[in-house]
């Protein structure tokens, strides 16, 4: 894992795999969550036109990755 990814969603190593892209009031995040006990989702997520810090998008972003790769719970 590099890029932006590599410090995020640290405690599921390998088991997603994506690209981000930002820019003003834009924050993207797209590509394969490996689900625990076999199978692959291809995810593409997106916030655009909001206002303020993008911190809360990520964080978002990150917790639909790990429900994912729990198997959506």
């Amino acid at each position: 894992m590099d890029g932006s990814l590599k410090k995020r969603l640290k405690d599921m190593p390998g088991k997603v795999r994506g690209k981000t892209g930002t820019m003003r009031s834009i924050r993207t995040l797209s590509g394969y969550a490996d689900r625990n006990g076999g199978g692959r989702y291809a995810f593409a997520i997106m916030f655009n036109g909001y206002k303020g810090p993008s911190t809360p998008y990520k964080e978002i972003q990150d917790r639909i990755c790990r429900m994912l790769v729990r198997g959506g719970q």
